[in-house]
């Protein structure tokens, strides 16, 4: 019977030598958990989805925050170009009486709209720009109140001076007057008092042009307050064939400067044609009766 070599036959030696050859089981690695691994890598997900849609809630609520900024925005500066227009509209004394009030009506306006934002993000976006639209239309309204005033104050001024000049040529009339309490005269007084008044108020009115009280300009206008006086005075006085009494007036306000000198000559011409009329009448009259 054939026999199979023993080199083709797997040889087992003992332990410690021998001729068998010795068998050793293979390695068994040990099962890796990948639950732990699973669930930190999903929290991680879980997490970075909840801040891209925290991220997306942000910015959408962002947008609404700015959207009803803009909103009020719109709404007060509407309101606010209404009410400035129609005070631009206003002058003279109007213009300081209506100032104040339509600064009131603007900060209920605003203080409406910013408490009618829902959040305090709203608020914030919008009170800055509803203090700067507020300051805007403030100064711009300012200045037109300024404006109007002062014109309101010069043409009163003049007007006023006008006034008390003529009250001067009526006091004139009665400067001989005497208070019947204390058995004083008190007309000539009223004159003095008129003529000032009339003065001050033409003053005040060069002080609102910018007009300096010791320039040329200032004294041209005090000027025409004398020359309105004097002109009102000796009409009056010439009307009563007062030609003395005019005469020495008016030597009073020439002496004094006060009145233009081309004023001066008119009413000095008037006087002395005045005079010559009334003394042909009188000679007239008497050659008529007297023949003289």
């Amino acid at each position: 019977m054939p026999t199979v070599p023993t080199s083709f036959v797997p040889q087992v030696a003992p332990s410690g030598g021998g001729e068998s050859a010795q068998f050793v089981a293979p390695g068994i690695a040990t099962a890796e958990n990948l639950g732990a691994q699973q669930q930190v890598q999903l929290g991680r997900a879980m997490t970075q989805a909840g801040d891209v849609a925290f991220r997306i809630g942000s910015s959408i609520q962002d947008a609404l925050d700015e959207a009803a900024a803009k909103e009020a925005d719109v709404a007060t500066l509407t309101q606010f170009n209404q009410m400035s227009a129609q005070y631009l509209s206003t002058a003279g004394k109007d213009a300081e009486t209506q100032y104040q009030a339509t600064l009131d009506q603007m900060s209920q306006v605003g203080a409406s709209a910013l408490d009618g934002l829902q959040t305090e993000t709203q608020r914030k976006m919008f009170a800055p720009v509803l203090a700067r639209n507020m300051a805007s239309f403030q100064s711009r309204m300012l200045g037109h109140r300024n404006s109007a005033i002062k014109e309101y104050n010069v043409k009163e001024g003049f007007a006023r001076g006008e006034q008390y000049a003529d009250a001067a040529v009526v006091a004139y009339a009665n400067k001989d007057a005497i208070n019947p309490y204390t058995g004083q005269p008190y007309g000539r007084a009223e004159f003095d008092v008129n003529v000032g008044v009339a003065l001050n108020s033409v003053r005040a009115a060069a002080a609102e042009m910018g007009i300096p009280a010791d320039s040329a300009q200032a004294r041209d206008m005090e000027r025409k307050v004398y020359d309105k006086v004097a002109t009102g005075v000796m009409g009056d006085l010439l009307r009563q064939n007062k030609y003395t009494e005019a005469q020495a007036f008016l030597d009073e306000m020439a002496g004094s400067e006060a009145i233009d000198p081309k004023v001066n000559d008119q009413l000095r011409s008037t006087l002395d044609a005045n005079r010559e009329r009334v003394t042909i009448e009188e000679l007239t009259q008497s050659i008529r009766v007297n023949g003289v």
